[in-house]
This record gives structure tokens, sequence and C-alpha cells, in this order.
């Protein structure tokens, strides 16, 4: 009941807009490119921020009678509903409008026009979203990473058909409700959520919904006994991915939210307060569950933020203009590499215990 319920809300929220505006991308994953000037049927004034903030604390209150359900349920269903659950949140992501897609098509415009300067990224108040822009951002290539998490989050629930490993039973509840945070965030990652300050952090809380519910299904697989290499390619490969890098979305989106409300020191003190807050963490969660993946992506990212700070910051040395480094760039470069070395050690490190226990068994 409670996905054939997003299956008719997502009817109504992917109709598409009049018009669209946009603020600066923070969390891209792949999406259509088409115009969004094209009208349904039903109007997209039925994504309203009071729904998907409704919807947003309900699925928060909900997980844990999610995970008893699903407890109890039949394996056919458990499997049915992972499908289910992820087809929707790969379609809703691959919606039109999105304010990732539309930051990408301008940047893709600037190049095409030799760089020359496009219309700003703008909120439904005609604000300038540049000033979105924090010191916690990565660098592009980071957000490629969000491929093999869903190529190995379908193989996971395909091929989960052919399994009956009871662990799949165990982590259902919560799979399916990090799939319904992202469809949740797709519908509040839009530009109508920008321009009051409850409504900008709406799909923080969903990045983030996404994160806890995966954190329960990674603490699930890491607590068993199984140290087969399949079921760990299958199963906890992809959910690490996810979690980890959904870990560092929230962050990111937390930072540019709280750049574009708030004065750029109480920005620059968030900035600071993630890259430490994400290194201990990834080094928490890498060292009490024995977890490399997970350390490695949290690296990865600290990493992309770091590579990005230092392209500012170069820019900076060459007297262009346009790539001014934020306050606190230096501190926070500093920063972010000390959090990346950490983290690829203790992941290197649990690595090796972990490779040398699976070859045990």
């Amino acid at each position: 009941l409670l996905l054939a319920t997003f299956i008719i809300i997502l009817s109504f929220v992917y109709s598409k807009q009049h018009k669209t505006k946009t603020r600066q991308s923070t969390i891209p994953i792949p999406q259509s490119t088409q115009s969004t000037n094209t009208m349904s049927i039903i109007p997209s004034s039925f994504n309203s921020p009071p729904l998907v903030t409704f919807l947003t604390t309900a699925n928060y209150v909900a997980m844990p009678q999610i995970d008893k359900l699903f407890l109890n349920a039949p394996m056919i269903a458990i499997k049915s509903a992972n499908l289910l659950a992820y087809a929707i949140s790969l379609y809703a992501v691959s919606q039109p409008g999105r304010i990732d897609g539309q930051a990408q098509q301008q940047q893709q415009q600037q190049k095409t026009n030799d760089g020359a300067t496009t219309k700003p990224l703008l909120d439904d108040d005609n604000n300038d979203l540049k000033k979105r822009e924090s010191i916690f951002m990565p660098d592009g290539y980071a957000f490629s990473i969000w491929a093999p998490i869903f190529i190995g989050e379908l193989v996971f629930v395909t091929s989960s058909f052919f399994m009956t490993n009871p662990i799949i039973q165990q982590i259902a509840g919560s799979f399916v409700s990090a799939q319904l945070f992202q469809t949740l965030w797709t519908m509040s990652f839009r530009p109508k959520y920008q321009s009051t300050l409850p409504n900008v952090f709406v799909s923080t809380f969903n990045l983030a919904g996404i994160a806890i519910a995966l954190s329960k299904a990674h603490g699930v697989y890491s607590a068993s006994t199984s140290n087969e290499l399949a079921q760990y390619l299958i199963m906890l490969l992809p959910l690490s991915l996810h979690f980890g890098w959904t870990t560092a979305a929230s962050l990111v989106d937390l930072n540019g939210a709280v750049a574009l409300k708030f004065p750029r020191k109480v920005s620059t003190i968030v900035g600071y307060a993630s890259a430490i807050g994400g290194t201990l963490l990834g080094l928490g969660i890498t060292v009490s569950r024995q977890a490399p993946v997970y350390g490695g992506v949290i690296a990865w990212a600290l990493g992309a933020i770091a590579s990005a700070l230092s392209k500012k910051l170069a820019n900076a040395d060459d007297d262009n203009e346009d790539e001014e480094p934020l306050p606190g760039s230096n501190v926070q470069l500093r920063l972010c590499q000390i959090g990346t070395v950490l983290n690829i050690g203790a992941s290197a490190l649990t690595a090796l215990g972990y490779t040398a226990n699976m070859w045990k068994a």
C-alpha cells in the first residue's frame, strides 16, 4: 500500500512545468535533459512543499514499522517490494526539472557559447542562487559514483529472486525506506523549495534519511557472519557505496542551504564542522563495522572537495576574478586533505583484515 501510494503521488508530481528556474547543483545524478516546458494533464503544483515535508516526516516515523512489516512478510513479496521501490526511485531521478539537471544544462550552454555569460541561476523569487556556493562542495568527477550505485542495486534487486539468504529479509525494510527517501529527495530538490528557509532543508532531510536507512541495512549485514564473496559483491558493496555517498551528500546539501540562507561566517563554521564530522564518522564506521568501502567513499568525497578548493585557490593566484575562493578555503582544504588521508588509511587497514577473514572462511 505504501509503494502504491508513492506511485500515485509520482503521477502527480512529475507533470511537466511551464517555467522552471534553478539554483546551483549540489548532488548531480542522471536525469532526462528534455525540455520541461510541456504541460501534462495534471499541473505540477501538486508537488507542494507541505505535502512532501509531511511525507518525509511520515517516512522517518514509519521506518521501524516498515522493518517489522518486512520481517513477517513472504520472501516473494519482499523481493518484489525491493524491485518496485528501486524502480520508482530510478524513475524519479530520471525525471526532468530537478535543480542539478538544469544547472548542468546551463554549464553546457556556457561551453557551447565559448564561456559566454548566461542568465544567473535563480529561485522562484528571482534570488541569485550563486550565493549557495559553499566551501564543502566536491569537484564534478565525484558524482560519477552514482553509476556504480544504480548498477549495483539493480543487480541486487534482480539477483535476490535467485537467492535464499535471510539477510535479504532483514535489510528489506531499510532498503525500501531508503528508496522512498530518494524519491522524496527528487521531489524536494526543485526551485520551488529554495525560496523559504524551512523548505530549503527538505532535500537535506531526505538525503539524511537515505543514509540513516542504509546505515541500518549496512549494520545488519556487517553484524552477520556471512563472508561469501558473491554475497558481499551483490548486497553489501552497492549498499556501502550508497550509504557512504549519501552521508557525504547530506553534508554537501546542508552546506549549500546554510550558505544560501545564513551569513557567510555561519556557512564557514558549518563547512569546518562538516569536514571534521565527516572524517570522524568515516573513521568510526569503517573501524567499528570493518567497512572499508564506506571509508573509501568518504575519502572519495573529501578528496573531491579538496580538489575543488585547490582549483579555486590556484585560479585565484592567477588573478581570475570569476574563481575567487570563499573565506576559509585554505583551512577547509587542509581539513579535507587530512580527512582523506585518514580515511584512506583506515579503509586500507580494514580491507586487509576483512580480506583475511574472508579467505579463512
